[in-house]
């Protein structure tokens, strides 16, 4: 009798069509005693189908009785340690140790690596030492969203013995034979190849559309984000409205597991719909649940936000009390993950998202202070903070009141720092003028024996110091770790340029201590407090969520009713996001520019959200116009123009229609937004 692993790789092979080139070349490969390839690198944008002609390769070892190890790297921490751990565990050979098993194997290896681009940290390590000691009859299959790196292509080496294909779009014969496997109505077959230009996800998705109601029409709206107008669509055609829940659930959450369904919507029928989303094309699995697509993820959310803001809200609070009910329960990194679907809960409120890389908190992990780290901290604190400030850091070092956290990247070299200081301890005044003053301020805080103080003297990254990144936002992940901390009464975080962080640090219950500002190394800095006596963790968590849903008034409010709250960056963030719906001003609504003075000021009509999203797209509008008539700015008015005001697809295809390479006309698109925002910006500033 057949097994279900065997029906599954028929069906895959069945309803698989296209990528014959690539199928062809690994085949052979496999077949060859001695290839002259050992490694495939396979690159493409979001949607084109990487992942699943992996699952087709895999069906290939399978039939050819080639082992072959499976490592998806959104699961695999950017550290050596996390992924020898990964490529042990998915081990074809068992628990036999991995590399001598493959060593003994007679024949060919196959090892491949998904989604790479969430590994970038690691990628120097790979090319040089973890593949190298690989043996010679190991093939690696790469995939992701970008092409190799410059290492990779300028290694003698590498690069003879690397063969790169770039996914592409479908041709529209070839989709059509997928839409025919999938049993589409023939009638609809022209109108959807048109459509979507051969995008396999997007075809994908409209065989699921069918596949859920087999009555459907396709008639998607004239929109020129196809992706976002089939998912929208998708999300109306569900089997029933409690598919459509679980579907939306599993668009908020970072993962979703049948637990969470049946805690957040109900045991009913818990089992069915994660069985239900599990098959469903944009839909991945992973060690820890499923997941959707990123391009699935954000539309489907964005567009729930935006047409059912009470049912969101509902959601919200659910999986809020899912994950808080655990998270006293558990410490390390089981509670950092806990915290960090909390976090990624937050992940498209205006106040949160310029702030924190939910991508990339894994690009670095938290580590004790080891001796021979120490020149290197010293040399990351010398470089951002000048020499005075490495005197001070320096006495810290082996202080009993000090801590160190040192954070870690792939080649366990120091990436980034926090100082931590434990403020009770000190009964002194000590070498540290700034902590001095905070000593002196503890007599206003009226701390009682045995609460703990505890003040974030310095943290940085080694390449962006406290700018956004992935080191930034491993580090915030970790002081928001702290606050659980039993017997914490007061914590305090210093930051530079601390007008920047208002908006999250605010939006977060922290509040600048305005008498403890100071300069150092010629910029400013201040320090922001939360009192946990009057604000206990639990409630704290129960503050996020109501911010997160707007059932409780920020106190920053006010202050974001001028552009003060903004900083430069942030308001060329905003325009940029405002860019994407400015033929859809219904989604502009949220966009913190609608609390600017250039657009309220500007509006002819009541002060709605809807007018004042109406307003602020015309001003946009004629930002972009504007750059047409001048020669220096007419290439970006063409770019702009072809992004978002008359689109003609997806970025690489935006690129391709103006004659770009794609490096090239990523980087004039960052111009051009600069360039609209410098714009807005000014007129802001003439309004106040």
């Amino acid at each position: 009798m057949a097994r279900l692993r065997d029906i599954l790789q028929q069906q895959r092979k069945k309803n698989f069509v296209g990528r014959q080139n690539e199928l062809i070349f690994f085949s052979s490969l496999l077949h060859s005693t001695s290839p002259d390839y050992h490694l495939i690198y396979i690159y493409g944008p979001g949607g084109q189908g990487k992942t699943t002609l992996l699952k087709q390769f895999g069906d290939i070892c399978l039939e050819t009785s080639v082992p072959f190890f499976q490592l998806d790297c959104r699961y695999i921490e950017a550290h050596p340690d996390s992924f020898k751990q990964t490529f042990q565990v998915s081990s074809p050979f068992g628990e036999a140790e991995v590399f001598d098993a493959i060593d003994k194997h007679q024949g060919l290896v196959v090892v491949m690596i998904d989604t790479y681009e969430k590994l970038k940290p690691l990628d120097d390590w790979l090319r040089l030492e973890f593949l190298p000691e690989l043996s010679g009859n190991v093939i690696t299959v790469i995939t992701g969203r970008s092409a190799l790196s410059t290492n990779w292509k300028t290694d003698p080496g590498w690069q003879s013995i690397t063969k790169t294909f770039s996914l592409k779009e479908l041709s529209d014969e070839e989709s059509k034979q997928l839409l025919n496997r999938r049993n589409i109505p023939i009638e609809n077959i022209h109108r959807i190849v048109q459509y979507t230009h051969g995008n396999p996800l997007a075809l994908s998705i409209v065989a699921d559309m069918f596949d859920q109601r087999s009555n459907s029409h396709f008639d998607p709206l004239d929109s020129p984000d196809i992706m976002k107008t089939l998912l929208e669509q998708f999300v109306q055609e569900v089997p029933s409205p409690a598919h459509k829940a679980a579907l939306e659930l599993c668009s908020l959450v970072n993962v979703t597991t049948e637990q969470l369904i049946e805690e957040v919507l109900g045991p009913q029928l818990a089992h069915e719909l994660f069985n239900w989303l599990t098959t469903l094309t944009f839909i991945e699995k992973g060690p820890a649940g499923i997941y959707p697509h990123d391009i699935a993820r954000d539309a489907i959310a964005n567009e729930l936000h935006w047409r059912n803001p009470d049912w969101y809200r509902h959601l919200h609070i659910r999986t809020q009390q899912y994950y808080i009910t655990r998270l006293l329960k558990k410490t390390g990194e089981s509670q950092r993950a806990l915290l960090f679907g909390l976090i990624f809960l937050h992940r498209m409120n205006p106040a949160v998202k310029p702030f924190f890389e939910f991508q990339e908190t894994g690009s670095s992990w938290m580590d004790l202070l080891k001796e021979e780290d120490k020149p290197h901290l010293l040399e990351m604190v010398k470089k951002f903070e000048g020499a005075a400030s490495v005197k001070i850091f320096e006495q810290w070092l082996n202080h009993e009141a000090a801590a160190i956290w040192v954070f870690r990247d792939a080649e366990k070299r120091p990436a980034g720092l926090v100082l931590k200081i434990d403020v009770e301890k000190l009964k002194n005044k000590t070498h540290d003028g700034i902590i001095n003053e905070v000593i002196s301020y503890k007599n206003k805080l009226k701390i009682e024996e045995g609460q703990l103080i505890t003040a974030f003297r310095t943290w940085m990254g080694r390449e962006h110091y406290q700018n956004v990144s992935g080191v930034q936002s491993a580090i915030f992940l970790a002081i928001v770790q702290y606050y659980f901390t039993p017997g914490l009464a007061v914590s305090m975080l210093s930051c530079a340029h601390p007008g920047f962080w208002s908006q999250v640090l605010n939006y977060a219950d922290l509040h600048q201590v305005n008498e403890l500002d100071y300069e150092m190394n010629e910029t400013p800095h201040g320090w922001y407090l939360h009192d946990w006596r009057e604000r206990p963790p639990l409630a704290w968590l129960e503050l996020m969520g109501k911010r997160e849903i707007n059932e409780e008034e920020s106190p920053s409010t006010e202050v974001q009713a001028s552009t003060h709250s903004l900083t430069e960056k942030q308001f060329t963030d905003a325009v940029h996001e405002a860019l994407k719906f400015v033929d859809h001003p219904k989604k502009l609504i949220g966009n913190s520019l609608l609390q600017c003075r250039f657009v309220k000021e500007n509006n002819e009509l009541e002060n709605s959200e809807i007018n004042l999203a109406l307003t602020l797209a015309d001003k946009i509008k004629k930002a972009v116009s504007s750059l047409e008539s001048s020669p220096k700015d007419e290439m970006l008015h063409r770019i702009l123009f072809r992004s978002f005001i008359n689109p003609v697809g997806s970025q690489e295809q935006t690129a391709d229609f103006l004659y770009m390479s794609f490096s090239t006309y990523r980087r004039n698109l960052k111009k051009a937004v600069d360039r609209v925002a410098d714009i807005l910006w000014l007129e802001e500033q003439k309004v106040h």
